[in-house]
C-alpha cells in the first residue's frame, strides 16, 4: 500500500472516530419523552381544559443510531385530532428520523344531563350538571355556566350524559310570556309580551308588546327577559 492510501485511511479513520466520539446516544425512553414533551408544550388550551398525553411504545427490537448533530422534533401545526404522528429527525452526518405516536385526550367543561329530558322539561339542578366531557364529543359551543340555563325550557328529548348546546334549549320559548324592557339613557319602561321565536341569552328574537299588539325585535338578556332600545 503506498504512502498516500496510508494516510487517506488513516484520516478517514480518524475523521470517523472523532465523529464516533462525538455522537449522543439516545434510548426510547428519551425519545418519547421527547415527543411527549414536545406536544405538551406545542398544546395551547383553556386552563379549565383536562389534557391527558399517552405515548405509543417505541419498538423495542429498533435500532436507534447515534447523532452527532442536532436532534429536531416536528409536529403538525394543528392537534384537533386525537392521534399525532411526532417526528424526531437527526441532523448529522448520518442522517436518520423515526415517529413516535402520541394520543391526545382533551376533557373539557360542560352542560350534561344527569337524566333522560323529555321536550318542553325545565332545566333544573336535579336534571343537569357541569361535568368534564371529552371534547370530541361535545358538538356546538359548550355550556359551562349552569346558573345561565336554570330554568331554560328543552326544544328537544336529550339523552342521559348527553351534553347540551344552545340549540337543545330556549331560555325565551314561543308563545311564552316574557318581560319587555325598553330602554334609553333617561327612562326604562317595561311591560308584557308574547314571544314570537326561540332563543338563548344574547340571541334576538321576534316579541309581540300585550298592549298595543305591535310585534318589536329585542335582545334576551335572561329567563323570559327581553330588552329594546329605545
Amino acid at each position: 500500500m503506498s504512502k498516500t492510501k496510508i494516510f487517506l485511511t488513516f484520516l478517514l479513520s480518524l475523521i470517523y472516530f472523532s465523529t464516533a466520539v462525538n455522537a449522543e446516544t439516545y434510548d426510547r425512553a428519551y425519545l418519547e419523552n421527547l415527543a411527549k414533551n414536545a406536544v405538551t408544550e406545542a398544546f395551547v388550551n383553556d386552563s379549565s381544559e383536562h389534557i391527558s398525553i399517552t405515548v405509543s411504545r417505541l419498538d423495542p427490537r429498533l435500532v436507534i443510531q447515534p447523532c452527532d448533530g442536532q436532534l429536531n422534533v416536528n409536529i403538525p401545526e394543528k392537534l384537533s385530532g386525537r392521534n399525532v404522528n411526532v417526528k424526531i429527525n437527526c441532523s448529522g452526518s448520518t442522517p436518520w428520523h423515526l415517529y413516535v405516536p402520541v394520543r391526545l385526550s382533551v376533557q373539557a367543561p360542560a352542560l350534561v344531563a344527569k337524566q333522560a329530558i323529555s321536550k318542553d322539561s325545565v332545566l333544573t339542578e336535579n336534571n343537569v350538571e357541569i361535568v368534564l366531557v371529552d371534547k370530541h364529543q361535545i358538538r356546538g359551543e359548550p355550556i359551562t355556566n349552569i346558573n345561565d340555563v336554570l330554568g331554560a325550557k328543552t326544544k328537544r328529548n336529550i339523552s342521559q350524559g348527553k351534553s347540551i348546546n344552545r340549540r337543545h334549549i330556549c331560555l325565551v320559548c314561543k308563545g311564552d310570556q316574557v318581560i319587555l324592557e325598553a330602554a334609553s339613557s333617561v327612562i326604562s319602561i317595561k311591560t308584557v309580551g308574547t314571544s314570537l321565536g326561540n332563543g338563548h341569552l344574547g340571541d334576538k328574537v321576534r316579541v309581540k308588546n300585550n298592549r298595543s299588539g305591535k310585534a318589536v325585535f329585542g335582545i334576551i338578556k335572561g329567563l323570559n327577559k327581553v330588552a329594546i332600545n329605545l
